[in-house]
Parts: C-alpha cells; structure tokens; sequence
C-alpha cells in the first residue's frame, strides 16, 4: 500500500477535527432542546400578557352589555329591562308595566293592562289627572280611587268611592290617616257600621306607631289590641302603657320583648312600669350580651336578675 504523505496526513486531520465539531455542536443543541420534567417554563412575553388581559377586560365589558340588570331576577329584572331597552312587550304582567308607563310617562303601557282598576291607576299616574271613574266597573273604579289616593294623598279622591261602606272606603282614608299623620281621617261616614272606622284606627296606629286613636273604639278588647299591634308592629313596648288592664298590658311588654328585635334603652325608660322597664333593659342586655347594660337599671331587684343572667 503507497503511504500516505505527510500533508495527506494533516488534511486527514483537520477533516477528523471538523467532523468531531459538528457532531459535538449537534449533540449540544439536542440537549437545550429536551424539557427536563420538573423545568419551569419561561413567561410569556410581557405584551402577550397585556393582551391577553385586555381581552379578559373586553369579555367582562360585553357580559356586563349584555345584562344591564346584575342581582335582579323575576318581575323585577323585567321593569329592569323594558325600561332599559324602552319597549314594555318585556313585562309580563301588570306590575312591570306600571312601573314602565310611570318612569316613561307612557300610556300604551296602561292600555296593556290586564286588570281594569290598574289600567285607569296607570292612566291618571301618567296623565296626572284622576281617571277612575272612567272605570266601567264600581268595583274597578272604587279600588282605582282608593289606590290614586294613596298615591297622591288627596282626600276628595275618597268621596267619590261610591260604596258608603266597605274595604276601600276604608283603605282610601287610611291612606290620608296616614299621608297627613292625622287619625281623625279614619272617621268618615259609614251608616252605622262602626267597625270600618276602628279597623282604619287599629291599623293606623299598627302602620305608624300613633296610638292616640286607639281610645273609644267600640269594645276595650278592640282597644287593647290596637295599642298590642302598634307596640308589636313598632318593636316599642311604651305603646303599652295606655292599656289599662295589668294582665293585658304585661302581656303585651312580654310579647315585645320576646320578640327578639333589638331594642333602645330610651324606648325602655318610656315604659310607665318600673319593673317592666326593668325588665326590658334586662332583654337588651341579654341581646347584645353585655353586663354592663344592667347598671342602668333603677330597681335593685330588676338588677341582680340582669346581673344573674350573666354569672
């Protein structure tokens, strides 16, 4: 075999060297390109996550679009939209669509209506002028008239109530009771039949918490329970006071304070009753569970119960 030269020998050489290289950088790239298991991976690049939070901005912003009443649901969510979108077809039922008419001043909105005394409730609402008695029916008429009065506190509206007698004669003055905080309004003409006015009296003081009415109705059981419901009602046992029997007037402190309702010491020094005042003390101590309140009890005996509560 010829020998190789000397300089064969060295290009030989070098093409081994240049060969190695290029496998060993090979190798090196193969290697940076293998993830490792456990190997974090790098974020992505700043820009990408701006917008990608920009995209998350712009969905929130349509799904809010898309539902302008958030937290509303049944008819509620219906005023909500029809009045947002201006179009009463939204509203199912009478409520919604005098909610309508009344924040858009629309009378199309009453012509919808199911119930004849709410259609001509809703019309003199948005025509500010009473058109009840456009009403085919007395009854529709007469519960219109009651329900305007209410809404406006005009007391000739009840005048005009055809039934001499009845629930919404009653209703149409308790609503002027109330709206001029007067309860003599309760005493309109009712032929004979007593029992109207006291009813308007009872639940006159029961809605505002003035029992000066709740003397002279037709019976004391009548009496005893218009000063019950207005302390009940009210979560005010002084309304008691006036009661004259003492079993009945206990019954009624108790019956406050068993109703678990927070009380206000101001309210307890108004009861007439030292004992009982002590006692209601007592419950809003007990309520708020803090000794300290039994120090402003003036009975001793009342105090070491309050006391005792504690220990």
């Amino acid at each position: 075999m010829k020998q190789k030269t000397k300089k064969q020998i060295e290009m030989d050489f070098a093409f081994f060297i240049i060969a190695m290289s290029l496998v060993l950088f090979a190798c090196i790239g193969f290697e940076k390109e293998v993830v490792e298991p456990n190997t974090v991976l790098p974020a992505p690049p700043v820009n990408e996550s701006i917008n990608n939070i920009n995209e998350t901005e712009e969905e929130t912003v349509d799904i809010i679009n898309e539902n302008p009443c958030p937290g509303l649901f049944g008819t509620q969510k219906r005023i909500c939209l029809s009045i947002h979108e201006n179009n009463y077809s939204v509203c199912e039922n009478d409520e919604c669509l005098l909610e309508f008419a009344k924040n858009k001043s629309n009378e199309e909105a009453c012509d919808q209506m199911e119930f004849e005394a709410t259609k001509y409730y809703c019309l003199s609402i948005v025509k500010n002028k009473e058109q009840c008695t456009l009403a085919p029916s007395t009854n529709g008429k007469n519960k219109c008239l009651a329900d305007y009065a209410n809404y406006t506190g005009e007391e000739s509206l009840c005048r005009k109530i055809s039934q001499e007698t009845g629930e919404y004669k009653k209703q149409c003055y308790l609503a002027i009771a109330i709206h001029e905080m007067n309860c003599t309004k309760c005493n309109f003409n009712t032929l004979g039949q007593s029992g109207d006015k006291d009813e308007c009296r009872r639940d006159y003081a029961r809605l505002t918490g003035d029992t000066s009415c709740c003397t002279d109705l037709w019976s004391k059981s009548w009496e005893n329970d218009c000063y019950r419901q207005a302390a009940f009602d009210n979560n005010n046992p002084s309304l008691c006071n006036d009661i004259t029997n003492n079993y009945h007037r206990w019954q009624c402190y108790q019956g406050v304070f068993n109703s678990g309702n927070p009380k206000k010491i101001e309210e307890c020094n108004k009861i007439s009753d030292l004992e009982w005042e002590g006692k209601c003390i007592t419950n809003i101590a007990v309520l708020q569970n803090d000794s300290s309140i039994c120090e402003e009890i003036t009975t001793q005996q009342e105090k070491r119960n309050c006391e005792l509560r504690f220990n």
